[in-house]
């Protein structure tokens, strides 16, 4: 991380970019793209992995079974670590999740 970026800041923008699909942009103002990008994917992906196993499922059993509403807090619980994450990274302190900084 560069110095003078605010933890108060990179939270905020982390917590926008939630709601918005795109937790993961606070790492991007961390200056830290890579690590950004890559839990950005793996974000959506998650969450595409998981409608599109309960479409199939809803298909073959003709509508009745499965909600994806209790599969869907995986995401959101991958979300929020990621927005504590870009906190505590941008405070100074030990990332919580795995890095990928680059040598920038």
């Amino acid at each position: 991380m560069k110095a003078g970026k605010d933890p108060s800041v990179a939270l905020l923008i982390a917590l926008v970019g939630m709601f918005l699909s795109v937790p993961a942009i606070g790492y991007i103002y961390l200056e830290n793209v890579k690590k950004g990008l890559i839990y950005l994917l793996i974000n959506w992906v998650a969450v595409g992995v998981i409608v599109i196993f309960y479409s199939v499922v809803s298909a073959i059993t003709g509508g009745v079974g499965l909600c994806c509403f209790p599969a869907l807090l995986i995401p959101l619980i991958v979300s929020l670590l990621i927005v504590y994450d870009v906190y505590v990274e941008a405070k100074g302190e030990k990332s919580i999740l795995p890095g990928f900084r680059s040598n920038s």
